[in-house]
Order: structure tokens, then C-alpha cells, then sequence
């Protein structure tokens, strides 16, 4: 099992008065996962997955929950709910990841469910995806988004991804991770 660092750990405490704790991914977060997955909504689903189909296998969920951490990782967005003195409600409510592809360059991809975006969340768990990059030494991360993910190409843009559209009708986001801009992630 590969130790990762409690740099990528971070507690949020929403305005709502909730405490969401961002943390890496670990193999028995699949059913949390799984969860995570179905309640999204059909745009949501489309969005991240490219596929209008609203479910995923088994073993591609577990897939989802079995990282190396040396060429990729994933981070969870949790929130606890005390449901009684004994119990608690647990669920993701985002989940980001960066996997290493040729070139010393990572692909970058999030989600946060829809009842929670706006919140921050996205932004701590990018921050911390972008911390990631910078250890790993990436050159660049990019993403592959549909044209009509206005969301996601706004925060790319915001955080200074150049957008440019594919060949094949998606969009491109790629943000160069030289040493200076490595230096400057905080």
C-alpha cells in the first residue's frame, strides 16, 4: 500500500454550517463512490463521462478507487452528517483526479454534484490537485471537455488553462506547468 502525504487532505466548513473533508481516494470508498456516481444528475453524468448512459460497472467504480499515487490521484470531496450519537451519514459530493499520460503531462478532470457547486469545493479540491501536479514535476495538465461544459471551460479559463477546440469537436484545456508556475501553486 502506497503512504500519500496529509498535503492533500483539507477540511472545508461550508456557510451552511457543513464540514466537508477532502482527502485521497482509498479501494473502500467503492459503494461511497458508487453512490457518488448515481446521484448525479444526467447532465452532470454526461459531462464528466461523455456518455448519456447514467451508470458505470462495478469494476470500473473499483477502478476509480484503486490508485497508485505514483502516476496518478484522486481526491474525494466527503460530508458527514451526524444522523444520531451513533451513527453517520457519509457521502462524496466531489471527486477531482490527475493521471499521468506520456510526456510528463497529466489529465485533469473533476466533478462536484450539483447541489454543491458554487460552494468552494471545486476550487480546494483543483488546489490540491494542482499541489499534486507541482510534486509530480508535470509540465502540463489538460483537460478534455464538451463545448457545451460552460462550467468547466470558465473555471479552466480562470485559472489560466488555455482553451483551444480538437479535431474532433471537443475542447481542449492545457495549463503549462513550467518551473516558475510550479513554484507559484500553492
Amino acid at each position: 500500500m502506497m503512504f500519500i502525504s496529509n498535503r492533500y487532505h483539507a477540511e472545508l466548513l461550508l456557510n451552511t454550517g457543513s464540514r466537508i473533508s477532502i482527502r485521497p481516494i482509498r479501494p473502500e470508498d467503492a459503494s461511497l463512490e458508487s453512490d457518488f456516481v448515481s446521484r448525479l444528475t444526467e447532465e452532470s453524468f454526461y459531462f464528466r463521462f461523455f456518455d448519456s448512459r447514467h451508470d458505470l460497472a462495478l469494476e470500473i467504480i473499483k477502478s476509480f478507487c484503486n490508485i497508485d499515487y505514483q502516476t496518478q490521484i484522486a481526491l474525494v470531496a466527503e460530508l458527514s452528517i451526524d444522523e444520531s450519537n451513533e451513527e453517520k451519514l457519509r457521502m462524496f459530493v466531489a471527486v477531482g483526479q490527475i493521471i499521468e499520460t506520456t510526456n510528463n503531462r497529466g489529465e485533469f478532470a473533476i466533478v462536484v454534484a450539483d447541489e454543491f457547486q458554487g460552494l468552494g469545493i471545486g476550487s480546494k479540491l483543483t488546489e490540491l490537485l494542482l499541489l499534486f501536479a507541482r510534486d509530480r514535476k508535470l509540465r502540463s495538465l489538460f483537460a478534455v471537455i464538451l463545448p457545451e461544459n460552460n462550467a468547466m471551460m470558465n473555471m479552466a479559463g480562470k485559472l489560466g488553462f488555455k482553451i483551444r477546440s480538437s479535431e474532433r469537436g471537443l475542447v481542449i484545456a492545457e495549463l503549462p506547468l513550467d518551473e516558475t508556475s510550479r513554484e507559484n501553486l500553492t
